[in-house]
Formats: C-alpha cells, sequence, structure tokens
C-alpha cells in the first residue's frame, strides 16, 4: 500500500515538472523572481521520490536502458563544453533536468502510463482558463488584465508583449489585428499548445475522452500550423495502413472544408490571417512558415559552405543563434546543426533513433507517433528537452499498453469516424 502511495505522489509530480518544463508565465522573471527557484524545488522534491520509489521496487537496470542513458550523458556534456562564448553551460536546472531525463529512462512501464495519464490531465486543465478567455475576447467582452512583458529578448525586439488574465495569457504585438484569437493558455506562444497537444493526442491515439477533446480543442484554437499539418500528415499516413476507404473519405473532407471556408472567407479574417494566407505557396514554401527567416537561412548557408570543417563537425557553440539578433527569432532543426554541428545534431538521431528500437520497433502506432515526432522536430529545436523525451517515453508506453490490451487501432477517433 505504501509502494501504491508512493507512485501516485511520483506520478503527479512527474506531471507537474512536464509542464513546468514548458515554461508557463508564472515562471518567467517578469512575473516573479522566484519562479524558477520553484520549479528547481519542485524538481528535486520528485528527483528526492523517484530515488526513494526505485529502493522501493527494487528496480532491475537493463543494458540498453544503460546505452541510452550514456548517450545522453555525453550529449549533455558535449553541449555543456562546446558553447559559442567558451564558457561552461552547466546550471542547476540543467544538471537537474540531465538526471531527471537519465532515470526517465528507467521507469517501469506501468508508471509511465500513470504519469502520462496526468501528463494528459494537467495539460488540459492548462488550457481550460485559456479557452474561456477565447470566447470572451470572441464576442468582445472586456475583462481586466495586466501586461506581462516576455523573457525572450526576440520577442521583445518584435514588440510582442503578453495580456496576462488569470490563469492564462494571450500574446500581443502591434500592428495584429486578430493576434488576440490565437490561443496561448499558459505558455509563451501558441505554437507550445499545437506541438505538445499535437505528440499528447498521437500519443493517445486520437481517443476521445473530455481531455483530449479539450487538448483538440485548444490546438485548434491555437491556429498551430503544425498542428494542422500534424493532422493532415498523421491521419493520411494511419487511413494509409489501415483503412483505404477512410483515407479517401478523410481527404475528400479535408478538400470540400478548404474549398467552403475558403469560398466564404474575407481576406480580412483571422481564418485567412493564420490559416488560409499561411497555407500558400511562395518561392517554393510555405508562406506561413515562421520557423525560420532569410537572415538565419543565409547563415546557415554560409555554416555549411564554410571551409573549416573542424566547426562543420562541433558547431559554432550552444547559445550562438540566441546571442545574434538578426537571426534568433527562429525555431528550426537547423538551429541544432549551427549551434552542436554535425556531431550534436547526429547525437539527437541516434538517441531517438534507440529510444525506437529499444521501446517501440515493429509498433505500428508507435511508427506513426515518430512520423509525427520527426516533423515537430523540423520546426522546433528543443527536442532533447525533458518535457519532450519523457513525454514520447511516456506516449511509446501508453501506446503500448492500449495494442496489449486490444484498443491500438480500433478506438482512434471512434467519436468523429
Amino acid at each position: 500500500m505504501k509502494n501504491i502511495s508512493l507512485q501516485k505522489v511520483m506520478s503527479f509530480l512527474y506531471a507537474v515538472v512536464i509542464i513546468l518544463n514548458l515554461n508557463p508565465y508564472f515562471l518567467w522573471d517578469t512575473y516573479s523572481k522566484y519562479g524558477k527557484l520553484i520549479q528547481l524545488v519542485i524538481s528535486m522534491i520528485l528527483l528526492l521520490f523517484v530515488g526513494v520509489y526505485f529502493i522501493k521496487i527494487n528496480l532491475r537496470i537493463k543494458r540498453n536502458y544503460v546505452i541510452l542513458a550514456c548517450l545522453y550523458i555525453i550529449y549533455y556534456i558535449y553541449t555543456s563544453i562546446f558553447t559559442w562564448n567558451n564558457e561552461i553551460f552547466i546550471t542547476n536546472g540543467r544538471i537537474l533536468a540531465c538526471l531527471l531525463i537519465v532515470i526517465t529512462l528507467f521507469l517501469p512501464e506501468e508508471d509511465k502510463n500513470s504519469i502520462f495519464y496526468n501528463i494528459r490531465l494537467f495539460f488540459a486543465i492548462s488550457l481550460v482558463p485559456a479557452i474561456f478567455y477565447w470566447v470572451i475576447n470572441f464576442i468582445h467582452i472586456l475583462i481586466p488584465y495586466s501586461i506581462l512583458a516576455p523573457i525572450s529578448e526576440a520577442k521583445i525586439n518584435a514588440g510582442v508583449y503578453y495580456e496576462q488574465y488569470f490563469g492564462a495569457v494571450v500574446q500581443m504585438s502591434s500592428g495584429y489585428k486578430y493576434e488576440y484569437y490565437r490561443l496561448c493558455g499558459i505558455y509563451d506562444e501558441p505554437g507550445v499548445i499545437g506541438t505538445f497537444g499535437a505528440l499528447i493526442l498521437v500519443g493517445d491515439n486520437f481517443a476521445m475522452d473530455r481531455k483530449n477533446l479539450t487538448i483538440l480543442l485548444g490546438c485548434i484554437l491555437s491556429m498551430s500550423l503544425a498542428f494542422y499539418m500534424v493532422m493532415i500528415i498523421y491521419f493520411t499516413i494511419r487511413f494509409t495502413y489501415t483503412n483505404k476507404k477512410k483515407l479517401v473519405l478523410y481527404l475528400t473532407t479535408i478538400l470540400v472544408l478548404f474549398s467552403f471556408i475558403n469560398i466564404f472567407n474575407s481576406e480580412d479574417t483571422f481564418i485567412n490571417r493564420y490559416v488560409f494566407s499561411r497555407l500558400q505557396i511562395e518561392n517554393g514554401a510555405l508562406s506561413g512558415e515562421n520557423r525560420t527567416n532569410k537572415a538565419f537561412d543565409d547563415a546557415f548557408s554560409d555554416f555549411l559552405k564554410q571551409k573549416r570543417f573542424s566547426e562543420i563537425l562541433i558547431g559554432k557553440g550552444v547559445g550562438y543563434v540566441g546571442a545574434h539578433p538578426n537571426i534568433n527569432s527562429v525555431s528550426t532543426y537547423k538551429i541544432r546543426i549551427i549551434e552542436t554541428g554535425v556531431i550534436g545534431f547526429l547525437f539527437i538521431i541516434l538517441f531517438y533513433l534507440l529510444i525506437y528500437r529499444i521501446y517501440a520497433k515493429d509498433k505500428l502506432n508507435c511508427k506513426f507517433l515518430f512520423a509525427v515526432f520527426f516533423f515537430l522536430f523540423y520546426q522546433r529545436s528543443d527536442v532533447m528537452t525533458l518535457s519532450y523525451i519523457a513525454t514520447m517515453l511516456f506516449a511509446i508506453s501508453n501506446l503500448n499498453f492500449k495494442e496489449k490490451n486490444g484498443k491500438g487501432r480500433n478506438d482512434t477517433l471512434q467519436t468523429i469516424c
């Protein structure tokens, strides 16, 4: 009974730490100077509980997990030493995150399922106030708010600020009429909801309970292009493997829906600004591809063309992009190549390929999950953080559990299809 109680507390704390790792507004220095300290304390408490729990259950360590843990530790040391200003990048927060990632690799499968359930629950709860404020703003009811400054220098330079309500923020910027229609939740940008929400929904097979319906609604209201693309890619791949008739119906529905909305859509609407205008092809790329810019693309091209082969191998150093204002407003896998070089980038790919081989090999649902994950990696560079590594592991465990108990393929979108 004591073990069960300890497991529940550990599961609860794990989910809290994962959500905090997504950097909600109440951890920002612009909101409170104690935010990061609170996050550090909670992470230390979690580490203590996990250590006690491992002793209680007499944890057995498998060789594959050790190999994966060693690979991550090497990557951590590599990114701590090779920095753009030649200063060793080691902080208490990074050390704790590294330790939590390593111990996550050794968690028993049933514990991962429990933690994934709590992550879904807490993430859904974090979106509820924002959805309420979205409706209030949509019908033009004014409610009090305060102004909150961003912590990102790139956002400050871009004129971004936040309207802070109780339990939510709305990202605003001068000159954008419909900015408040993009759901931010408690996070610093709508893309966090779109990408992390997509990972959770795919990791739960898009089973439509109340938690997932809330997350789905939040993702849709975030106007995240990445999420919309994930929806199209995921179900196209899934129905290609499982049901050709549904594939035809699904693609037909998308075409009809887009055509119908486009007919009745004017240029001066938030749907046009955040959906249709971003799906147009310009110069061979999506016009809504806001994860990079010309200055960064030029810098990336120059990096690959340079004659110093050693720099291509190890990169310009962690923190290089963030330290240069003309290129720091981007979020793409290319950041990892510029900062950590070919070696660091290959570390990331190898790490996730080993995760697939160890935890998810030959599992169809997990193949779908990894297809989505690598698409998200294309436009987000922070996939080696605790929130993404842990959530991937928990999602894999959840999908394996569903398949083992006969809930793998048939419960997908059963309330919709």
